[in-house]
């Protein structure tokens, strides 16, 4: 993950591939959807870090709108 890509992950953004009830049964993986990170970042204070052999690290930091 690159510097622009951890900003990018807190963007609000609909991933959501579900157009009916019946589409939840064919789930197949269970990671993060792309609306919680910003979703989280709203209700509470959260830091997110990354770091790669080959690069500077990068350290993001948000406060809840309270």
């Amino acid at each position: 993950m690159t510097h622009d890509d951890a900003l990018l992950a807190f963007e609000r953004h609909a991933t959501s591939k579900l157009k009916t009830a019946d589409d939840l049964l064919s789930i197949s993986t269970l990671g993060f959807r792309g609306e919680a990170l910003p979703t989280i970042a709203a209700v509470r204070d959260c830091c997110l870090k990354r770091a790669t052999r080959r690069s500077e690290g990068t350290r993001i930091e948000f406060a809840a709108e309270n």
